[in-house]
């Protein structure tokens, strides 16, 4: 018999979930927020619903049915045919974005072990126990969506208004010049050569949790931060807390975002995923609609049911972080401003990257095929910063060198961000 348990717990508590989905064949996922939503349920949303996941896998969970909100489709009339193939619009706040940010977690878990799963999108005057009988008693096929009940606040008609009016920025941030910009996470390598990039065209405050005088090199060849004389400024910045973001940005017209935390768990989704919110958070409510969003290239990257073994790929391919810590976080992140940038008509061009090397770097065993020179990526970021404009609020560009590997394309780049690779890596690829 298929034993079925509901787990209302923390989903981030991995030794009550292991013990509370032990033998289980189905598990139903009802997440408790606080009333009103709180900063913590961002958390729970995220890397709580990666480690009960995780831990359902391991414990050879077959199906997961997690209730989700059909409020993400609170802007569509009522004589629209919504059905389960729309893509959801969740606003920026929590009580829409913490369960879509679920919804995107789980999906990548199930994408990559093969976990079945359904989400069950609920709205108004729904009988929860006969919804969820009724999904339950239904075979489960690898992904499903569920809608039941109604939306509630959905308007009665469009009145002949086009659907991209419809559905176009709530409250949008307008665009003024680019003279302060704020690098946050300015503290690591990368912070280096972009300040070295752009300390001559605009004037810089650069963020960091620990001053840039303490900076240790990450590897023999990566440049180390250093601070910058007037007319820039170092500041303090913690980018789990928004407190901290809104000071480090308050003043600045354009945010660079250069955060990151890989190996650490908990750490890891509070800065890739939280950090990311914060700052989408902090650049709506000071009117900075340019922000340059970067992180991990997320196609290639581990090899678990994305795009490891095709070639000629497009540098927006559709992301698949599965369930690497670094990109998952990461992800949910990326996904965090992009509702942000739909909403407030944000501009937020994300330049992706994989490794870093030296222009004149030589490896006697080859490289990855979405290898950059520091200096490239550096100057990716500049041409992010200054792009008169996107196609979308919200545009991702996977960055690499001009390899002979035809792995990735870099034309997008060139099209939208006027970004080209200078420095070949020839010491990675040729004997």
């Amino acid at each position: 018999m298929n034993k079925t348990i509901l787990f209302d717990g923390d989903p981030r508590d991995s030794p009550s979930v292991a013990a509370a989905v032990a033998g289980a064949e189905t598990l139903i996922h009802m997440p408790v927020a606080q009333v009103p939503r709180r900063i913590e349920d961002f958390d729970r949303a995220t890397r709580g619903m990666y480690v009960l996941a995780t831990e359902a896998v391991k414990a050879g969970v077959k199906h997961i049915i997690l209730c989700s909100s059909l409020a993400f489709f609170g802007r569509i009339p009522q004589n629209w045919h919504l059905g389960t193939n729309w893509r959801p619009r969740p606003s920026t706040e929590l009580d829409q974005l913490c369960p879509y940010l679920s919804e995107l977690s789980l999906q990548e878990v199930a994408r990559a072990t093969g976990l079945h799963v359904t989400v069950l999108r609920l709205g108004a005057e729904v009988q929860l126990r006969e919804a969820l009988l009724e999904v339950a008693a239904v075979a489960s096929i690898p992904w499903r969506i569920v809608h039941r009940g109604s939306v509630p606040g959905r308007p009665a008609s469009d009145h002949g208004k086009s659907w991209r009016t419809i559905l176009g920025p709530v409250a949008p941030v307008a665009s003024r010049p680019i003279q302060k910009v704020a690098v946050l996470g300015a503290g690591g390598p990368i912070g280096r050569v972009v300040a070295d990039v752009l300390k001559d065209h605009y004037t810089l405050r650069l963020a960091d949790l620990h001053s840039l005088l303490e900076a240790k090199s990450q590897s023999p060849d990566a440049p180390l931060a250093q601070p910058l004389p007037l007319p820039h400024e170092e500041v303090f910045l913690d980018v789990r807390d928004f407190g901290s973001v809104l000071a480090a940005c308050n003043g600045c017209d354009a945010i660079i975002n250069l955060t990151v935390v890989r190996p650490d768990f908990i750490e890891a989704f509070l800065v890739n995923s939280l950090g990311a919110y914060n700052i989408g958070r902090a650049a709506a409510q000071l009117g900075i609609r340019r922000v340059v969003q970067t992180g991990p290239q997320l196609i290639t990257l581990h090899g678990e049911n994305d795009f490891t073994d095709d070639f000629h790929l497009a540098c927006d391919s559709p992301t698949r972080p599965g369930r690497y810590l670094y990109g998952h976080s990461k992800f949910l992140g990326n996904e965090a401003l992009r509702v942000f940038a739909e909403w407030h008509d944000l501009e937020v061009p994300n330049v992706m990257f994989n490794g870093f090397a030296q222009p004149d770097a030589v490896s006697e065993h080859g490289s990855s095929a979405m290898m950059l020179s520091w200096q490239d990526a550096a100057r990716a970021i500049k041409c992010a910063l200054e792009v008169p404009s996107l196609p979308s609020p919200y545009e991702e560009f996977h960055c690499v060198a001009d390899f002979p590997h035809d792995q990735c394309r870099t034309d997008k780049a060139e099209r939208l961000l006027g970004w080209k690779p200078q420095d070949t890596l020839e010491g990675l690829w040729r004997r």
